[in-house]
Parts: C-alpha cells; structure tokens; sequence
C-alpha cells in the first residue's frame, strides 16, 4: 500500500469523483437497452425503463426551505 486509506490526496480523488455527473457524451451510440421501452433512463451501462431506474437509483434531496410567519 503506497498511502494511507484516509490521507488528504484520498480525500481529494473521492471528492472529484463524487462531484462528477455524467454527461450525454459519455453514452455510447450503440448503447443497449431494454426491449419495450417507452420512457428510458441511463443507469450507467444501458437503458432501462423509468419504473425499474426509479426503483433502483438512491434519492437526492436538498434542505427543506420553510415559509416564516
């Protein structure tokens, strides 16, 4: 092992890594999907159906604003 698990250049690499989304050039043209589809999500390697993406992919939210009286 070259460095620690838990030193700043690891920090570093976890945090670009975490900030990157992918963009429509990194789908490839010939990329697979599920037969039938009629709304289709990237899931990273192919496309699937929105029911099953939704299913599968983590929920991101944001803070909660709230009106003040």
């Amino acid at each position: 092992m070259s460095e620690p698990a838990y030193s700043l250049e690891a920090l570093r690499r976890y945090r670009e890594n975490r900030d990157q989304k992918p963009t429509l050039a990194d789908i490839p043209a010939d990329a697979e999907m599920d037969e039938g589809i009629v709304l289709g999500c990237w899931n990273g390697k192919r496309f699937v159906s929105w029911e099953k993406w939704r299913a599968a992919s983590p929920i991101e939210t944001g803070p909660i604003e709230r009106e003040q009286e």
